[in-house]
This record gives structure tokens, C-alpha cells and sequence, in this order.
């Protein structure tokens, strides 16, 4: 993972480039 959610002065497409990339990984896991 090359980026931090953790760090601040993210637009909230890159929030949701995160959450979609969280979802595959959950998806991945199951």
C-alpha cells in the first residue's frame, strides 16, 4: 500500500480510491 488514509489534504476522490481498495482487499481475504 503506497498511500497513508492516516495523513490529511487528501481530495475525497482519493478517499474513495482507499475505501474501493479496502473493499477489494476484504473481498480478497474472505
Amino acid at each position: 500500500m503506497h498511500y497513508s488514509p492516516l495523513f490529511p489534504g487528501r481530495s475525497s476522490s482519493h478517499a474513495t480510491v482507499i475505501l474501493v481498495e479496502l473493499c477489494r482487499e476484504f473481498a480478497g481475504s474472505s
